[in-house]
């Protein structure tokens, strides 16, 4: 089994192919893989702003790469955001899919 890791480094290679190098560091660079846990793929991400534009404009290509490469296509991205980290809800965008 991948690590969470794997996956998200696998997942990268996929989005890179399909955006502009720009896009990629600005955007995809930033992001850590923070867990995986059955259909649940966590990803840290620098701000509340960073996760409501990657999910605004990125979402679809993200899930496809993961979906390919877990190969779980009910697999849910879970944003979790680190400036909200210390909030007592634990951090992270209200969005998942």
């Amino acid at each position: 089994m991948k690590s969470h890791g794997e996956i998200w480094d696998e997942c990268l290679e996929i989005i890179r192919d399909n955006v502009s190098e720009n896009v990629f560091g600005t955007w995809f660079v930033p992001v850590v893989p923070f867990r995986h846990s059955g259909d649940e793929f966590v990803i840290q991400v620098p701000s509340q702003f960073f996760c409501e534009f990657l999910e605004e404009h990125y979402a679809d290509l993200i899930y496809q790469a993961l979906a390919r490469v877990s190969g779980n296509t009910n697999i849910r991205l879970i944003y979790r955001s680190v400036v909200d980290s210390t909030s007592p809800k634990g951090g992270g965008c209200d969005t998942t899919k």
